[in-house]
C-alpha cells in the first residue's frame, strides 16, 4: 500500500509536469522558428562608438550575407527573442496621463537593422518596416508590437501616433509609431507576452548596437554558419563571433529546464511503478503458497477456478484501492508546492489524475492475474497431500 501511494505521488507530479510541458512547447513564440540561424557578434566600442560608424559595417554584413548560398535574408538585432538579451526603457505615450515618478512603464527595447522583422517572420499588422531612409538626424521613428498599440490605442491605428522615452519630452523626444508587429516571447514561453518597442540601430545613440545577427536559410542553417563567420571576419578580423545555433536549438534551451525537470520526476515515478507492481506481485503470489491447503479445500468443496481466481485478485485490489485512495489524498497535499513549476495547468487537475488512478489500476489488476491464475490451477488432491 505504502508502495502504491507514493507511485500514485509521484506518477501524479510527472503527469502535471507532462502536461505543463506539452502546453509551453506548443505556445507560439510569435515568430517562424524554421530555417533560422543566430550569431552573436560585439563590436568595439572603441572602433565603432555609435550609429554612424554603425550604419556602413551592418549595410555591408547584412549585403554580404544575403549573398551567401542558401541564405534568403539577413538582420541585425540587440536581443534575440527567448535569450532575455536586450533591454527596458521608460515609456510614455502622447496624449496619456503623465505617470508619477513611481509609475513609469517599461517596455522591451530592441534596436534592429532594416528587414529584421521579414527575415525572422514576425508579422507586420500595420504600416511598415524600417528602411535606408530612417538615418541619423532624420525623422525619430519606432514599431510596437500589437499588445503595446492595443493597450494604449484601443480601435485605433497606433501608426502616426507618437511615444517618447521620457515623460517630460522634448521637441526632440518624439519617435512616430510607423508600424504594428506580432506579440513574440521575450525571456521565456512561459512569461506573458511584454510590451515592446523597436527602433532603427541608427538613429539611438545612447544604446548599444545590434549583437545579434539572424539568417534565414532555404536548408540546413548549419550549412552556412562557417561561411557568416568567414564574412564577418572579411569585414573586421578583430570582430568575435560566437554563439553561433539554430533558433530550434535556442528555443528547444528556453525549455530546458522543464524538460529537465519533467525527465527526473517521470524516471521516479516510472521506478516506483515498477517497484510497486512487483510489490503486488510479490505479495499474492507469497499468499499463494502460503494458502495452498486452503484453496485445495475451497475447490474440494466446490470452489470454482473462476471463485478462486476472483478472491484472489480482489484481496490484491483491494489492498491496491487503500493504497491508491493514500496517494491520491497525498498527492493533493503535495503537488500544490509544484504550482510555479506548472504551466496553464493547476495542481489538483482531475484529468491528470483519473489517468493516474486508471493506471495504477491497470497495473495492478496485471500484477494480480498471475499469481490468481495460478490460485485457480490448484489441484486439490495434490494440495491436501501436500499437506
Amino acid at each position: 500500500m505504502v508502495q502504491v501511494a507514493l507511485a500514485v505521488v509521484l506518477l501524479a507530479g510527472a503527469g502535471l509536469l507532462m502536461r505543463s510541458f506539452m502546453r509551453l512547447v506548443s505556445v507560439n513564440p510569435g515568430f517562424r522558428t524554421d530555417h533560422l540561424l543566430t550569431l552573436e557578434i560585439e563590436l568595439p566600442n572603441t572602433r565603432y562608438p555609435g550609429p554612424r560608424e554603425w550604419l556602413p559595417f551592418f549595410e555591408r554584413l547584412t549585403a554580404d550575407l544575403r549573398a551567401l548560398p542558401g541564405v534568403i535574408d539577413a538582420a541585425g538585432v540587440s536581443g534575440l527573442p527567448l535569450n532575455e538579451n536586450g533591454g527596458s526603457v521608460g515609456f510614455y505615450a502622447e496624449g496619456q496621463p503623465v505617470p508619477a515618478d513611481n509609475e513609469t512603464t517599461f517596455v522591451i527595447y530592441r534596436l534592429v537593422t532594416p528587414g529584421y522583422f521579414r527575415t525572422i517572420g514576425i508579422p507586420m499588422f500595420d504600416g511598415r518596416d524600417f528602411s535606408s531612409q530612417d538615418l541619423p538626424g532624420a525623422q525619430r521613428v519606432a514599431v510596437v508590437n500589437r499588445t503595446l498599440a492595443n493597450r494604449y490605442w484601443p480601435g485605433q491605428s497606433a501608426v502616426g501616433k507618437r511615444v517618447a522615452f521620457t515623460t517630460r519630452p522634448g521637441p526632440d523626444d518624439w519617435a512616430l509609431v510607423i508600424g504594428v508587429v506580432g506579440d513574440t516571447h521575450h525571456s521565456s514561453l512561459a512569461e506573458p507576452i511584454d510590451l515592446q518597442l523597436y527602433v532603427p540601430y541608427t538613429q539611438e545613440p545612447d544604446w548599444y548596437p545590434p549583437g545579434q545577427l539572424v539568417l534565414r536559410t532555404n536548408a540546413d542553417p548549419t550549412t552556412v554558419a562557417a561561411a557568416a563567420r568567414a564574412r564577418v571576419r572579411a569585414i573586421d578580423r578583430l570582430i568575435p563571433v560566437s554563439g553561433i545555433r539554430t533558433m530550434e536549438a535556442l528555443i528547444a534551451a528556453s525549455v530546458a529546464a522543464p524538460r529537465f525537470q519533467l525527465m527526473l520526476l517521470s524516471l521516479l515515478s516510472v521506478s516506483a511503478l515498477i517497484l510497486a507492481t512487483i510489490g503486488i506481485y510479490g505479495l499474492l503470489a507469497f499468499s499463494v503458497a502460503l494458502r495452498t491447503r486452503e484453496i485445495g479445500v475451497r475447490t474440494a468443496f466446490g470452489a470454482s477456478r473462476a471463485d478462486i481466481a476472483r478472491m484472489i485478485l480482489r484481496e490484491g485490489l483491494q489492498l491496491t484501492i487503500l493504497g491508491v485512495a493514500a496517494g491520491v489524498l497525498t498527492a493533493f497535499a503535495v503537488t500544490r508546492w509544484i504550482r510555479t513549476l506548472l504551466f496553464e495547468v493547476q495542481p489538483h487537475d482531475p484529468w491528470t489524475f483519473v489517468v493516474v488512478t486508471a493506471l495504477l489500476l491497470g497495473v495492478a489488476t496485471l500484477a494480480c492475474w498471475a499469481p490468481a491464475r495460478r490460485a485457480a490451477r490448484v489441484d486439490p488432491l495434490v494440495a491436501l497431500r501436500s499437506e
